[in-house]
């Protein structure tokens, strides 16, 4: 927000359940904790009005900014992401052992269809404000 250094407003948008399903769009707020050097986070949606922040972890983060690891210290979520649809093998793997290292069962984790640039995915001009912004103001 603008003249904060530590409050993010992000947007998620996806399609429910398949490519043509209905449109979701998502705009929690993130809060940077004091500590942690800024890969910690809390997140605050909009249905959830409790006093509490749900927990976001940048557990890895690139030099280029273009993959990341989310985790939580539960060990009952994690995600891998990044910022093109696929990854090549050598990337995907490495991502797979942080999030072995950091305790997680990754027989567990699932790959979510990616389709970009193909109807009815979301335009350009749809696309704008981007979703959380990895590389900062």
């Amino acid at each position: 927000r603008p003249g904060t250094t530590d409050v993010v407003d992000t947007t998620y948008v996806f399609r429910e359940g398949a490519f043509d399903g209905e449109l979701v769009t998502l705009r929690p707020t993130g809060y940077v904790e004091a500590e942690g050097g800024g890969a910690r986070w809390g997140m605050k949606f909009a249905w959830w009005q409790g006093p509490f922040r749900l927990e976001y972890l940048v557990a890895f983060l690139d030099p280029g900014y273009t993959r990341t690891v989310i985790a939580r210290s539960a060990r009952d979520y994690v995600w891998i992401m990044a910022r093109t649809p696929t990854l090549p093998p050598d990337q995907w793997e490495e991502l797979v052992r942080v999030v072995r290292d950091l305790g997680y069962d990754t027989a567990k984790l699932r790959v979510v269809p990616q389709r970009w640039g193909v109807p009815p995915d979301l335009s350009p001009g749809e696309r704008t404000p981007a979703g959380p912004r990895l590389s900062g103001p």
